[in-house]
């Protein structure tokens, strides 16, 4: 939490314009987007968590290159599909599970938000020491919540850098991009950042991670058609060039027997034999 003594815009605030009030960021990554930003390791497509999905069969780094980003010199925010990350090797069981008979809940109205966000420190931006490491994951939280609940902006003048909350920006629709997961990597400068830069580049970071994700969506929706349509060809041609065996055996469709020619040398018998009854009836009369 930033200090509220410093920055005064901070102190006492007031209720929310909307029901929603805070940014769940606890259990809502099903897997481990560390490898798609380091690319130090590759592995199967089969430990994804979707192994059917479109960037599955892509190499590391081809995904690493077409994910969406927003880089600054402290900050640099990625996003990726929750299909496209990797398993973890460990399962954790659910902190709480459903009672038989759940209470219907009081207040339909939407109180929190989830956004899955991971943190990652490594080679130049490694912050060796854990306290500060949590102390800026706790800014960075603080930022987006206070972005997505109450719309905080920073308005820049001549007096210095201010922070604003503008009640036409608040929205978990406006900022967070459901089934995706943000990945931070920031840099130790950002603890004695003052508040107002980093909510700053926090704010830039999302809305261009925002603007950018609805494109790659229609992209993978796009190259999933295509997979389906090519899947579809290849099934009509196996089938025609290997017919079923019912078709193969039936008389209908066997060529032979549709053209054979009767042979009229098996009558003869059948004549010769009708023509000896003839002979006998007319010998016992």
């Amino acid at each position: 939490m930033p200090h509220r003594l410093k920055y005064l815009e901070l102190r006492n605030l007031s209720k929310p314009p909307t029901p929603l009030k805070s940014v769940n960021f606890r259990h809502t990554t099903p897997g481990s987007g560390a490898l798609l930003v380091s690319k130090y390791e590759n592995w199967q497509s089969s430990e994804l968590i979707d192994p059917n999905h479109p960037k599955a069969h892509l190499p590391l780094k081809r995904r690493h290159a077409r994910a969406p980003r927003w880089t600054s010199p402290h900050l640099t925010l990625y996003a990726f599909p929750k299909a496209s990350l990797r398993e973890p090797e460990v399962q954790f069981p659910e902190p709480y599970k459903q009672r038989p008979y759940p209470a219907l809940p009081r207040r339909p109205e939407q109180r929190s938000a989830d956004m899955s966000m991971q943190f990652l420190a490594y080679g130049s931006r490694l912050i060796l020491r854990p306290t500060v490491r949590v102390k800026i994951k706790r800014r960075l939280r603080e930022a987006v919540s206070l972005i997505v609940t109450r719309g905080a902006a920073v308005d820049k003048s001549r007096k210095g850098s201010k922070i604003v909350f503008r009640a036409e920006d608040v929205g978990a629709e406006k900022w967070i991009v459901p089934d995706w997961t943000y990945v931070a990597l920031p840099t130790t400068e950002m603890i004695r950042m003052p508040f107002t830069e980093l909510l700053d580049l926090m704010r830039q970071a999302l809305v261009s991670l925002h603007q950018r994700i609805p494109e790659i969506e229609k992209a993978l929706r796009r190259s999933r058609r295509q997979d389906r349509d090519t899947t579809s060809l290849v099934q009509l041609k196996s089938n025609s060039h290997h017919p079923s065996t019912e078709e193969s055996t039936s008389p209908a469709s066997s060529p032979t027997q549709a053209t054979a020619i009767p042979d009229l040398d098996c009558y003869e018998p059948l004549t010769v034999v009708r023509k000896e009854m003839t002979v006998c009836r007319a010998q016992a009369e």
